[in-house]
């Protein structure tokens, strides 16, 4: 059995990587984290067994070999330099693996004059690692053939080298059935675990047929048919064990095996590979971003791909739960949260979208998928302050402190930045709220680093109330260009019906959180209803920062379509066509900007959260980052 590999000088692993093995495997993290990679080592791994392997007194010895690109198969690569880190083929890349036995095989490759060096060196008993082992990468189900020619097995082998499995799965599935009886029925026994009604034959006489037919069929069907008309999920399936049972592999590598596949499906598939890994002494590698795939894996498989790094990762299923109780989109959010230890609270999906909007317009593309990998959002479903966000951080802080994630922590401790909607308070309660908060979470019950801001405006979205941005928007996606005037009157008109209709709304849900929040209006109805009057004629003004956003814009939209005006209003439409970000929307971005994680994990900057709303300047539109509020 493989039991660690080190990767050096290969593609995104520059410095020495360590990847320790478990019979099942499963490597998880964000994209680009390099998962893929150490699926891709183990590949070039196997690739350079096979060129440099060659016969010695009886046994099998490994030879350096020098061959062109032409022939180095092992990855599909644009060019032979991409191998390396940064496409320069600067010193050799190193891959070593260390088998159960003790013994370790390793190559060392290098790229000059247009030709491959791979130097093989062993230690230990090696001998029988260099015939046995073998290691297959099964991708992920791309599509079947519609006609499948039979292929001798050379032929066979040059399409699995090149990934090609959907057009041989039909000449997998034609030999086993006849050179290998047990792992036939093998492969039926697991079918019919995962599709209990489903029958699954292979027909091919070389005396006669030219093409090779392989029946599906179930209750439904009542006939056979070709493979070709099943389901995606049941070809996935078919795919990853034809693939995993004919090759004679030994050590079986899969990017995502969970695609097409049901929730169940993915926990008994789990379940199938422990069983082949105690019966055949197969070996498994997963690179898988599900979370049906992750709770099923046994204990130790886990390992969380972070900054370069494998590291050993275990998790209750009550810490599982704690984070889809806690609003992650995905319990695969606890991977990022692990490398930045920097959250941030907001109400839902939608309010963070709206700020990664307003952050490329304010910074670029570029720069904020920068400061956004650096973060960690989680979702509260209701506004945050209401929601108790402090007990929720404090369940975070000690999630990460538990066993099997406090070592992750690189010394580092969980920072907390809470965004929170204004939600019908008045100005002077939003203030007191996010102070309290934050005096509270410090305090010695919680001893959280945590910040807050709450909008002064009604919510996020209250900031896309930009009149003329609002009109460019609509008029940039109109498609009759005579009718500007008519599409300005249409959005003037249903800005004014929409505020109108609403301000009687807006002090109605006043008067409401009065009586949940203010002890002095909490049983009388009159008193807050008259105190939400007071509020209401302070701080209404032009209307937009206390409307219903949300409403004030499908008014919109329905004006548009009502007077039959051919054009489109989105929320990303209406940002670029801001002249500028709003400087309350800045200042909150420039908290998140502080909140990201750095190298050493300590925040550079303080910025103070804003505490009453700021105008929006109108301004000439210039470029898509936004450049005038820098």
């Amino acid at each position: 059995m493989l039991t660690k590999l080190t990767i050096k000088n290969f593609k995104r692993f520059r410095d020495e990587t360590v990847v320790n093995f478990e019979p099942i495997t499963v490597l998880l993290g964000g994209n680009n984290s390099g998962k893929s990679t150490v699926l891709q080592a183990l590949s070039i791994f196997q690739y350079c067994m096979e060129v440099t392997r060659k016969r010695k007194n009886g046994g099998f010895t490994l030879d350096t070999k020098t061959i062109g690109p032409e022939e180095f198969g092992a990855l599909p690569v644009t060019a032979p330099t991409d191998l390396w880190p940064d496409s320069k083929p600067n010193g050799a890349i190193h891959i070593e693996a260390t088998f159960s036995n003790g013994a370790t095989i390793s190559f060392e490759i290098k790229f000059s004059f247009n030709r491959f060096s791979i130097t093989p060196t062993m230690h230990g008993d090696a001998g029988k690692l260099i015939e046995e082992t073998r290691v297959r990468y099964v991708p992920i189900h791309s599509g079947l053939a519609l006609r499948e020619e039979f292929l001798l097995a050379p032929a066979r082998a040059d399409r699995l080298r090149e990934l090609q499995h959907g057009s041989v799965i039909r000449n997998l599935l034609w030999d086993l059935k006849e050179n290998n009886k047990e792992r036939w029925k093998k492969l039926k026994e697991i079918l019919e675990r995962l599709y209990p009604t489903a029958n699954l034959d292979v027909m091919f006489d070389r005396e006669v047929d030219r093409f090779i037919s392989s029946e599906y069929k179930d209750n439904v069907l009542g006939r056979g048919l070709d493979v070709v008309v099943s389901g995606t999920g049941f070809q996935q399936v078919l795919q990853i064990f034809t693939g995993v049972l004919s090759q004679g592999s030994t050590i079986v590598l899969m990017d995502e095996p969970d695609a097409h596949l049901h929730a169940r499906l993915q926990v008994e598939m789990m379940r199938i590979f422990a069983d082949l890994v105690e019966d055949e002494g197969l070996q498994f590698v997963l690179a898988s971003h599900s979370p049906h795939l992750i709770s099923a894996a046994p204990p130790g498989s886990l390992r969380a791909m972070i900054d370069g790094k494998a590291h050993p990762f275990a998790t209750e299923p009550e810490q599982m739960d704690l984070l889809d109780s806690l609003g992650a989109f995905d319990r695969m959010e606890i991977v990022p949260l692990l490398r930045t230890k920097s959250v941030v609270f907001v109400e839902n999906r939608d309010d963070r979208n709206y700020l990664e909007l307003f952050a490329q317009k304010l910074w670029g593309d570029a720069k904020t998928r920068k400061i956004w990998d650096g973060l960690s959002f989680l979702y509260t479903y209701q506004e945050p302050v209401s929601a108790d966000v402090k007990r929720l951080a404090r369940q975070v802080k000690d999630l990460l402190n538990t066993n099997g994630l406090s070592h992750l922590h690189g010394g580092r401790q969980a920072r907390f930045l809470v965004i929170g909607d204004r939600d019908y308070r008045s100005a002077a309660s939003a203030k007191k709220a996010r102070k309290e908060l934050e005096k509270k979470a410090k305090g010695a019950e919680f001893k959280l680093d945590l910040r807050c801001s709450i909008w002064s405006r009604n919510e996020i979205e209250n900031y896309l109330l930009d009149v003329k941005a609002i009109e460019r928007a609509a008029l940039k996606k109109a498609k009759d260009p005579t009718q500007t005037e008519a599409i300005k009157t249409a959005v003037q008109e249903a800005i004014q019906k929409s505020l109108v209709a609403q301000k009687a709304e807006v002090q109605i849900r006043i008067a409401q959180k009065l009586q949940h929040e203010d002890p002095d209006c909490r049983n009388d109805y009159v008193k807050a209803t008259q105190r939400s009057g007071e509020i209401l004629n302070q701080e209404w003004a032009d209307g937009m920062a206390l409307c219903g956003a949300k409403k004030l814009l499908s008014q919109i939209r329905s004006e548009l379509q009502t007077r039959k005006l051919k054009t489109r209003l989105s929320e990303s439409d209406i940002v670029e066509a801001m002249g500028r970000v709003p400087d309350e929307v800045v200042k909150v971005l420039k908290m998140l900007k502080s909140h990201t994680a750095t190298p050493a994990g300590v925040r550079k900057t303080k910025v103070v959260a804003p505490a009453a709303s700021s105008p929006v300047v109108e301004v000439p539109a210039k470029d898509k980052t936004g450049g005038t509020n820098e």
